[in-house]
């Protein structure tokens, strides 16, 4: 057989997929005949077939100066070339290519592939589009010309574009292609029905299973997302990034002793992994180690200074911790990072509600910066409400708090004294978790729609088609809420109330239930972007718990041997109020103070609070702090040993307040001039003890003081106050849902009379 019929048959068995037989029959050849190009070529392309681009580079570098019009060896150089990260010179041999072999599929899909990583998306569609008329049965081309679209956000063309390769070839690569794009237009469940496929067409892919375990976390389908990792990490045990995102989920699911495991599996195998220091930060906050949390979010931010998610985390825990001017600093810094967090944004603002130093006017221009930023543009499509005056409402409320919260403690009563006749009541859950509480809701409710995994746009269109006439958010910027979706005015008139203490900044939002002692009349309008609605015996119904205890009688105690407290929450506890109650202590040497958050099981939370009194000359040992007490039986019990709650400023209680006076304990507080520190002045208004509310510092110490020395009233608020509470306002839940229910009929006529 001559040389050239060896070749022939060489270059068949190469086309056949025979490297082997291919290589032994070509090789001797070559080594008898160096020189010849076409030899070359051959030499040069079975390098390129078993991925030795370094190899078949110079071989074919060779063979296209012998013969610069072979176009199969440019082809196989361009693809050598793009191998070895040498673009300017792959383009070079891809366009001679296509030039020499203008049918060939391959040589425009080669130069589209470089051109589109090139940046050049047109001149890449043309290449593929060029390709695919030659080759319409090849998958990978309308795979290429889907990225295309993608990146250039046309997402219609780009889908069925997925769609066809699908067709083509049902493969695992295009479903999870298809899967990203859908799962970034926010059609989750149909994200997850593409990875689902690509799962099943390569169940031994780790990466798969993480892809699929993403858009079920984002649906709350957390038992499922945690099954799917699960997998991914048996597949895949020395992947940081999975052990990472199980540690994730697992946090979601509330498992923190296993998630700690795999955040810190996550940490041995990739030390530098700032993500991971990220979510151990959080675990670790989780279970109350509080320190060691800062270290590691601080150890995030020090890999990556410039990552706006790192700062934000590291203020919500340091706010936790009552460090609130450190936890500002945070998230300003995070706020110069990324300005469009909503997250964050809110973040701050409930942080700056807990400062004494930020004036009312600078903190709702805060406010008004978030609604500027964050207010829908568009104008909403029209509503398709009847305008009847006097109709059978629909209200929605729209809460991550419909469980065991402060937040039912005040709504639950309402829930149930709503007057079905004339309401009719939807409640859209925002929560992860649920409890006794929510399944109890949820069977009062007439609509239970659980919202967690719906973007805005789809709560949105939920809201619209259920037909709500008012839409009331029970969260403002605390945790988990849904002011976004508020933005987009989902129904025909948006409230707040309840779950923050301050206005929401938005002009989505219409109105805002109050009263006037909380907001004075004057003193407060102009502080919201909301108009205030103020109810006439308060805003707040309480529920007093089932499980309280009973209530001990006061102990006998000498004079000035009073025994204060306080069960806020630790980033309640101002520098400026710790100074007013130290001097509180002064004037009554044998007094001590109880503070009791879940806080004070940390160390260095404790040893800051003991430092700040230190400064203030009061022996830390009068100091006793308590942390946690599981259940809330165990946490009323402990207001038994106070005779005096001391209310904290200028964020002052609600479910606290009510609580220490369910347990006959009278509570002192000092009223400012805005919302977030009237609260506790409203509640005592509406039980007959407004004497007990102070307009000024010195009156706030004077009141604390004297009424630790008058032993008979103690004695008698002791006993007097569980039922004088139960006569009160405040816990007359029908009456007060009546109030609720004229304002909600007057703002809906109102609307109907001007829409």
């Amino acid at each position: 057989m001559t040389n050239d019929a060896l070749l022939k048959t060489a270059n068949d068995l190469l086309a056949q997929g025979e490297i082997e037989k291919a290589h032994a029959l070509a090789a001797p050849l070559f080594e008898a005949n160096p020189n010849d190009s076409g030899l070359a070529s051959l030499m040069g392309r079975l390098a390129l077939a078993v991925l030795k681009p370094n190899i078949a580079a110079p071989l074919l570098e060779r063979a296209v100066a012998a013969a610069p019009d072979d176009g199969v060896a440019q082809l196989a150089l361009g693809r050598a070339f793009r191998a070895l990260d040498r673009p300017r010179e792959a383009k070079s041999a891809l366009e001679a290519a296509v030039l020499l072999m203008p049918k060939d599929a391959d040589a425009h899909f080669q130069l589209g592939e470089l051109l589109e990583g090139e940046g050049e998306a047109q001149a890449a569609r043309a290449c593929y589009e060029a390709a695919q008329n030659l080759a319409p049965d090849l998958a990978a081309i309308p795979l290429a010309l889907a990225r295309i679209e993608q990146n250039l956000g046309h997402h219609e063309a780009a889908e069925a574009l997925y769609r066809q390769a699908i067709a083509l070839e049902d493969s695992a690569h295009a479903h999870t292609a298809l899967a990203g794009l859908l799962a970034g237009l926010g059609r989750l469940d149909e994200s997850i029905a593409e990875f689902d496929a690509a799962v099943r067409l390569d169940p031994k892919n780790p990466q798969a299973w993480n892809n699929l375990s993403g858009p079920l976390k984002l649906r709350g389908r957390l038992k499922e997302s945690v099954a799917a990792l699960r997998k991914a990490v048996a597949l895949a045990p020395g992947n940081a990034l999975i052990h990472n995102n199980l540690a994730l989920a697992l946090r979601l699911e509330e498992g923190c002793s296993e998630a700690l495991s795999h955040a810190q599996l996550a940490l041995q195998l990739r030390p530098d992994y700032a993500d991971a220091y990220l979510n151990l930060g959080y675990i670790l906050n989780l279970i109350g180690q509080h320190e060691a949390a800062i270290d590691a979010l601080k150890r995030a931010i020090s890999i990556e200074p410039g990552n706006a998610v790192y700062h934000g985390a590291l203020g919500h825990v340091l706010n936790g911790q009552g460090a609130v001017e450190a936890a500002v600093d945070s998230f300003r810094r995070s706020l110069e990072l990324d300005p469009a967090s909503a997250l964050v944004r809110s973040n701050l603002l409930m942080t700056l509600c807990y400062s004494p130093d930020i004036t009312p006017e600078d903190l709702f221009q805060e406010h008004r910066r978030f609604g500027e930023i964050h207010q829908a543009q568009p104008r909403p499509a029209a509503y398709a409400n009847v305008k009847a005056p006097d109709k059978r409402l629909r209200i929605g409320y729209v809460s991550p708090d419909f469980r065991t919260h402060s937040v039912s403690y005040f709504f639950e009563p309402v829930l149930d004294s709503h007057d079905r006749q004339n309401v009719e009541v939807a409640l859209y859950a925002n929560h992860l978790h649920g409890d006794a509480v929510s399944l109890r809701m949820q069977a009062k409710a007439d609509l239970w729609r659980e919202i967690r995994g719906l973007n805005d746009s789809e709560a949105e269109a939920l809201i619209r088609s259920d037909g709500i006439d008012i839409l009331i958010d029970l969260a403002g910027h605390s945790a988990d809420n849904r002011l976004l979706l508020m933005a987009r005015r989902a129904a025909p008139l948006q409230g707040t109330w309840i779950g923050y203490p301050n206005t929401t900044g938005l002009r989505g939002i219409d109105f805002r239930l109050t009263d006037a002692v909380a907001d004075p009349p004057g003193l407060c309008d102009s502080l919201h972007s909301e108009k205030l609605v103020r109810l006439p015996n308060g805003f707040l119904c309480f529920q007093p718990p089932e499980d309280a205890p009973d209530i001990a009688p006061i102990r006998p105690r000498a004079p000035g041997q009073a025994i204060f407290g306080c069960f806020n929450n630790h980033a309640k506890v101002s520098p400026y109020v710790t100074r007013l109650w130290a001097e509180i202590l002064k004037a009554l040497p044998e007094s001590v103070l109880m503070l009791k958050n879940r806080s004070m099981d940390d160390p260095r939370a404790r040893a800051e609070i003991l430092e700040r009194f230190a400064g203030h000359g009061i022996d830390p040992e009068r100091i006793k702090t308590v942390g946690r007490i599981p259940g809330r039986g165990g946490h009323l019990a402990a207001y038994n040993l106070v005779d005096i709650s001391l209310d904290t400023h200028p964020y002052s209680g609600t479910a606290t307040t009510c609580e220490s006076l369910w347990m006959g304990t009278p509570v002192v507080t000092l009223a400012g001039k805005t919302h977030v520190s009237r609260v506790s002045a409203s509640l005592l208004a509406r039980v007959g003890l407004d004497d007990l509310v102070a307009a000024t510092p010195e009156a706030y110490v004077a009141l604390a003081v004297s009424l630790a020395l008058d032993h008979d009233r103690l004695a008698k608020l002791r006993n007097s106050l569980r039922p004088c509470l139960q006569a009160s306002p405040l816990l007359d839940a029908k009456g007060f849902t009546q109030n609720v229910e004229a304002a909600y009929r007057q703002l809906w006529r109102n609307w109907c009379a001007v829409a």
